[in-house]
């Protein structure tokens, strides 16, 4: 049986709903993450509403063959992220995508988009808190210093500050994330 793997894919023209539809239907696990809103209306009340923090992107576990599969389907436009300078579907090793998608269930409403450029150096791993045992970068977000996970040429996400003494630098630079595999 061929292994699982995460990768993400780029949603065009509104596809997200009916691209998930799709998967859900062949049983492939799929994440979206999201972003809880609350709208206070003084005439309707409170609002909670679920809304996608990145509109475009659709993170999926599935096989390599899976992914050959629906990326050439017309109907799904959607595209996998790709091994830069290649064709093959980029894999998102599973360190990654869990530290990932803990970080934005852990983070909440303090979650945010980050789209600056990561300085190399600022990997830590986060040993007290809520956040522990999680790695990632820490860099300044609007003047303010973040915890930032990342998904290597993917995405990435910012949190709250995190005190310096609950940061341990990781020594190789490289916070488990191994080479791309070509599939």
């Amino acid at each position: 049986m061929e292994e699982l793997h995460w990768y993400a894919f780029r949603i065009f023209r509104n596809g997200r709903n009916a691209f998930i539809r799709k998967l859900a239907n062949d049983g492939v696990r799929t994440y979206v993450p999201e972003k809880v809103i609350v709208k206070n209306d003084p005439v309707k009340g409170e609002k909670v509403e679920k809304k996608p923090i990145f509109n475009a992107i659709v993170f999926v576990q599935t096989t390599a063959s899976y992914v050959n599969d629906i990326r050439y389907d017309q109907l799904t436009l959607a595209f996998p992220y790709l091994v830069p300078g290649t064709k093959f579907p980029a894999v998102i090793p599973d360190i990654q995508m869990h530290n990932f998608i803990e970080v934005l269930r852990l983070g909440g409403d303090s979650a945010e988009i980050y789209k600056g450029e990561l300085n190399p150096g600022d990997k830590v791993r986060v040993t007290q808190g809520v956040f522990k045992d999680r790695e990632g970068y820490v860099t300044r977000v609007k003047g303010n210093k973040k915890f930032v996970v990342a998904i290597e040429g993917v995405a990435a996400v910012a949190t709250i500050y995190i005190p310096k003494a609950f940061l341990t630098p990781i020594p190789d630079g490289n916070p488990a994330s191994p080479q791309l595999e070509e599939k």
